[in-house]
């Protein structure tokens, strides 16, 4: 492993020098090389994802490199981007946060009003989860708690439902029916014929997980999620 990692950072830092006239690669650019290379080589693994690092791993990176969490954390922020690793697939990212939020303590109130919370320490993956919801028009409710995010289900299906639309929302409902062995009830009709996708995901989202809040909050969060999961598998298949 370590002499994979030293090859890879001889073969990077050659290639930072061929790519310019020699000279004028800045310290910069070398000491994220050689930041890159020192984490793998500590951490003893050939590539790092840099969005699953947890406080722990930071305080622990400080440590070993006589530096400060904070300039670890931005580093982390700056190798992660020159890789182009600071971007989630959206696959990944859904389960990144229902595990989550099965492992956060969740509020019933919450989960009746149709939203959920997560701890989220790492920078990065804040910002993927915070983008995901973005691109689908939806902001997550911050708190005094620098780490919490508050989010609402509709929001996670409208991100989701991408070019699909209501065609995604319609394939929910009918696989929570399919699950729940029931004919489909009245409230999910309703919700599906509001005015807007937003006000649809909105009003099905807090259905769905208002039907399960009876086994519990991490239950019936996980059951959600789990229908989100399987349609976005099927839309890739």
């Amino acid at each position: 492993m370590k002499e994979k990692i030293e090859k890879r950072l001889a073969e990077q830092l050659l290639s930072l020098y061929r790519r310019a006239p020699f000279g004028t690669v800045s310290k910069k650019e070398i000491d994220l090389l050689a930041f890159d290379a020192l984490v793998c080589n500590l951490r003893g693994e050939e590539r790092t994802r840099w969005w699953d690092l947890q406080p722990e791993d930071v305080r622990q990176l400080s440590l070993d490199l006589k530096i400060s969490e904070s300039r670890v954390e931005a580093l982390i922020e700056q190798v992660a981007l020159q890789q182009g690793s600071a971007s989630i697939e959206d696959g990944v990212l859904l389960k990144i946060i229902k595990d989550m939020a099965i492992k956060t303590r969740q509020e019933v109130k919450d989960i009746a009003e149709g939203k959920f919370r997560l701890y989220v320490s790492n920078r990065l993956l804040r910002s993927a989860i915070e983008g995901l919801l973005l691109s689908g028009g939806g902001v997550p409710e911050t708190s005094f708690n620098r780490g919490q995010l508050v989010l609402r289900i509709g929001d996670l299906l409208v991100a989701y439902a991408g070019d699909r639309g209501s065609d995604f929302l319609v394939a929910i409902a009918a696989k929570a029916n399919d699950d729940a062995k029931i004919q489909p009830q009245k409230d999910i009709e309703v919700a599906l014929q509001k005015k807007t996708l937003r006000e649809s995901a909105a009003a099905l989202g807090g259905i769905l997980l208002n039907r399960a809040l009876g086994k519990g909050a991490d239950e019936a969060l996980g059951e959600v999620f789990n229908l989100i999961i399987k349609e976005v598998k099927s839309i890739k298949n």
